[in-house]
C-alpha cells in the first residue's frame, strides 16, 4: 500500500462516523490488499460489519445511479412485436428487446427491481 494511501486509511479507520468518501478509501484499500475482508479489518482495526455495510450501501447507490431508465414505447399500426403474448411455452406475457439486441421474456408476476438489475447486467455485457 502506498504511504499516502496508508496514512489516509489510518485516518479513516480512527473516525467514529464515515462519509461515503471515507468508505470508498477503506473499500479500495481492502480490495487492493488481496486479503480477506476479515483479515484486512483485523489488521487495520476496522469493524468488519462496518465495512460490509458500506460495501452493500455503495453498491446499491451505484446501481441506482446507473439504473435502467424506462422509455415510452410507441407501437406502429400492425406491429405486434411489443404486445403482450397470450401464450407461449415459457409462460411469459411480455418480451423486451434491448438496444443490444437481447430479448428478455417477462412473466406477469415479474419483480420490477429484479428486471432493472437484469436489464442493467444484460446491457453492460460485452457484445
Amino acid at each position: 500500500m502506498r504511504r499516502d494511501t496508508d496514512k489516509e486509511l489510518r485516518a479513516v479507520a480512527k473516525k467514529k462516523t464515515w462519509r461515503a468518501e471515507d468508505a470508498e478509501v477503506a473499500l479500495a484499500a481492502s480490495d487492493a490488499s488481496g486479503k480477506t475482508e476479515a483479515a484486512f479489518c483485523r489488521e487495520h482495526g476496522i469493524h468488519q460489519g462496518r465495512l460490509s455495510r458500506w460495501r452493500r450501501s455503495l453498491e446499491v447507490r451505484r446501481a441506482k445511479e446507473s439504473s435502467v431508465v424506462f422509455h415510452e414505447v410507441k407501437i406502429r399500426e400492425g406491429d405486434t412485436s411489443v404486445l403482450p403474448r397470450a401464450h407461449n411455452s415459457g409462460g411469459a406475457t411480455l418480451e423486451v428487446a434491448t438496444k443490444s439486441g437481447h430479448r428478455i421474456a417477462i412473466g406477469e408476476d415479474f419483480d420490477e427491481r429484479l428486471l432493472q438489475r437484469v436489464l442493467l447486467a444484460v446491457e453492460s455485457m460485452p457484445c
